[in-house]
Order: structure tokens, then sequence, then C-alpha cells
């Protein structure tokens, strides 16, 4: 056990030296992240630069404001989407 608490001291104070919040990347740290349209998304090219059907994508991007989206972006917001309870008419 004492190698695992040398592990994660050491593994610690390296991560205190990153300025990463809880695993993400803001767009500073990232600026090469590609960056999609709207447009984009919604074509049947979404459906590979997502990994989603393009009518999870329309649903996922119904309400947002932002005009392009990371792949990381619209994958959470798919999963929100998809996780939404179903409203019966």
């Amino acid at each position: 056990m004492a190698t695992h608490d040398k592990t994660e001291t050491s593994h610690a104070s390296a991560s205190t030296d990153a300025p990463a919040k809880a695993g993400r990347v803001s767009r500073e740290d990232a600026p090469d992240e590609p960056r999609f349209s709207r447009e984009r998304l919604l074509s049947r090219e979404g459906e590979q630069i997502a990994g989603y059907p393009h009518t999870v994508i329309a649903g996922a991007l119904h309400g947002a404001d932002a005009d392009e989206f990371t792949r990381e972006e619209i994958q959470a917001k798919a999963e929100a989407f998809l996780k939404r309870p179903v409203e019966e008419a």
C-alpha cells in the first residue's frame, strides 16, 4: 500500500500544476479541436461525426444557441436528449 500512496502523491502534485477542471478542456487549452456547423451536423454527415442518427442530433440541437459544436459537445447533447423523458400528447 505504501507504493500506492507514493504514486497517488506524485500524481496529485502533477495534476495541481495543470489548469484543467475535472477532466474538461477549455477552448483555450484545445484550440485545434474541430468545430462543426449546425448545418453539417444536421446533414447525413452528422451521423458519422457524432455517431448518432441525424434525427437524434436534430433533437439534441433543438433550442441550442450556438452555431458550431465540437464532437464532444454534440455527443453530450445527444446523450442528454436521449435521457430526457418523453412527453405524451
